[in-house]
């Protein structure tokens, strides 16, 4: 199987191969690298890591050019999620639906999930207080989910585009992706949703001050959230 890395004009200074082709599972990494162990180098597979070494050798490339691009955490996830469309970026830029910016870094979630994101790991999150005839407004909920890995609106641009991807037992429920808020222009401050209108699904926001029940859950990381409960 081909996997087509295409131009990266935005790293220019990195000799980088066009296409890379991962070779037999189990292969292991056999090369040595200078300094400190790369970041998210781990977030290889050993046939992708391999390949990646042996196919930059192929464009001319040397050690030096290895040890730029695993040095450089932004150009890893870059890769990582060429070579695996599965896994979102969740430090590119989201979309912002008009009239609409994204509110100030003192307005976000600090533990927000940040890097790569495999969609396929998440799972529901939802207050105590949130219940089938119970409300949180979201100010109160928007506190209540500091410290958990809540999931930013670059997921939900990627459930977007790829809707067959959304699990059935979503339908009913109010997803929300509270890794990314936003703000109108009057700086009332909102978070964006996935919803099914009956016929697909579609996103859409919401503001702060209106009220949170049990079908207006946040998506969060399966993997290091705590006290989430099931969809």
């Amino acid at each position: 199987m081909w996997y087509y890395f295409g131009s990266l004009g935005k790293y220019p200074d990195v000799v980088l191969p066009t296409e890379i082709t991962p070779r037999t599972q189990g292969v292991t990494m056999t090369h040595a690298f200078t300094g400190t162990t790369p970041a998210k180098l781990e977030d290889f597979t050993p046939e992708i890591g391999n390949a990646l070494w042996e196919a930059i050798m192929a464009a001319g490339g040397n050690a030096r050019d290895v040890e730029k691009f695993t040095a450089n955490p932004a150009l890893i996830r870059y890769f990582i999620a060429k070579v695996n469309p599965q896994m979102v970026d969740c430090d590119e830029v989201p979309s912002i639906p008009s009239g609409l910016t994204i509110a100030e870094e003192k307005h976000q979630i600090k533990s927000r999930m940040r890097g790569l994101v495999n969609p396929a790991e998440v799972k529901f999150y939802r207050d105590s207080r949130q219940g089938q005839t119970s409300y949180l407004k979201g100010t109160l909920l928007k506190e209540a989910l500091e410290g958990q890995p809540v999931m930013p609106a670059k997921l939900l641009d990627w459930y977007s585009a790829n809707p067959g991807e959304i699990p059935e037992s979503w339908k009913g429920q109010a997803v929300f992706f509270w890794g990314t808020i936003y703000s109108d222009g009057y700086g009332n401050l909102c978070v964006r949703y996935l919803g099914w209108d009956g016929g697909r699904w579609d996103a859409y926001y919401d503001y702060l001050d209106a009220a949170w029940d049990a079908g207006s859950p946040a998506l969060v990381s399966a993997s290091t959230s705590s006290a989430a409960q099931p969809g």
